[in-house]
């Protein structure tokens, strides 16, 4: 509780300082104290050496840099002569005697494309149904070209039937009527009659005149 009370108390103090970022001021390079216990022992034996043996003066044999960069190379070429002897690489064989004409081949003429094939029928069910679709289309169409044949020639044929009878052109619509009504009124039993019998009726009542006057 103290500390936090003194704490407090150096802000109401120094306000300015107490807005100041909270940031570390210092720095140390990278791995820094991961050798530093090195650099220590290090240091160390330098200074016992100073102190045992006076001032330390580095020194190098004599020719020292002059001779550093054949050295350098002649231990190269050690080492590669101790290395196996074997090509780390392989092409197949006549690849760069034909490395030039394919290139040429490549640049002048170029790569055609192939045209994207589509089966018209993907599959045989695809097949059979268009086939039974159009055999059922062709029925349809039959039938009704068979059902208006029909019905136009049905009035034909009815009309065809009453030209061939000329007798029955000259009478008069009423007068059928008139006749079938006097029938049914005298014979109640027979409620109706057929055509021929109506056919009849007339040609034996009435005169071809009488007929032709009534029209």
């Amino acid at each position: 509780m103290d500390n936090n009370l003194e704490h407090n108390d150096w802000k109401d103090e120094a306000p300015n300082l107490s807005r100041l970022p909270k940031v570390n001021p210092f720095a140390v390079p990278e791995q820094y104290f991961d050798s530093l216990s090195e650099r220590i022992s290090a240091s160390v034996f330098v200074d016992d050496l100073k102190t045992n043996a006076g001032v330390y003066e580095p020194s190098v044999p004599e020719g020292y840099f002059e001779s550093l960069q054949a050295d350098i190379t002649a231990k190269i070429a050690l080492e590669q002569l101790n290395l196996p002897k074997e090509d780390g690489f392989a092409v197949p064989a006549g690849y760069f005697e034909k490395l030039n004409h394919k290139i040429l081949e490549q640049v002048e003429q170029p790569q055609a494309t192939t045209p994207k094939v589509r089966k018209l029928w993907p599959n045989r069910m695809t097949k059979y149904a268009a086939a039974a679709c159009l055999a059922l289309i062709s029925g349809f169409a039959v039938y009704l070209n068979q059902d208006s044949l029909f019905k136009s020639s049905a009035p034909q044929h009815a009309t065809a039937s009453v030209a061939e009878d000329p007798m029955l052109w000259d009478i008069d619509e009423q007068t059928i009527m008139d006749e079938m009504e006097s029938g049914t009124s005298e014979n109640s039993t027979n409620t109706s009659a057929t055509s021929a019998e109506l056919e009849d009726y007339i040609l034996n009542h009435y005169t071809q005149y009488e007929i032709a006057s009534n029209l």
